[in-house]
């Protein structure tokens, strides 16, 4: 065997050279970074904006909680009100029956002067029908 044959074989034992990898493309790898980097804070800034919104929002307990309080105030002002209101009317009824009770007693008064005096020195008539006055009466039963 000669030194061709040894060196066919070692030639064919040592692997074959490798084609040259292509250099990286440096601009598109950076361009890419940028992208993914800007990808990244537009979705870091919309978590952030949406947990900022979820702070401010309130469960359905808080808003039951919260209309159940103010129905309540509200009631205990409406309830407020109408008794008031209540204890007003109460009030004008005494009234008008105090009123009607003393406008009674002047005008029997009146009547009872008015007998009296026409007695001793007959007047003439004012509109007075027999000499007395008409009674008014008035009712707060309406």
């Amino acid at each position: 065997m000669g030194v061709g044959v040894v060196w066919g074989v070692s030639r064919s034992l040592t692997p074959a050279p490798r084609p040259r990898e292509p250099e990286p493309d440096w601009d598109g790898i950076r361009s890419r970074l940028d992208q993914i980097e800007r990808a990244i804070r537009m979705a870091t800034r919309s978590f952030t904006q949406t947990e900022h919104r979820a702070e401010h929002l309130i469960s359905r307990d808080q808003l039951a909680t919260a209309l159940a309080a103010a129905e309540s105030r509200v009631i205990a002002s409406v309830d407020a009100r109408i008794q008031a209101q209540s204890l007003s009317i109460g009030a004008l009824k005494v009234m008008f029956r105090q009123t009607d009770s003393l406008l009674e007693r002047v005008l029997e008064a009146l009547e009872s002067h008015w007998d009296e005096s026409h007695l001793q020195d007959p007047q003439p008539d004012l509109g007075l029908q027999n000499g007395r006055a008409d009674r008014v009466r008035i009712s707060s039963e309406h």
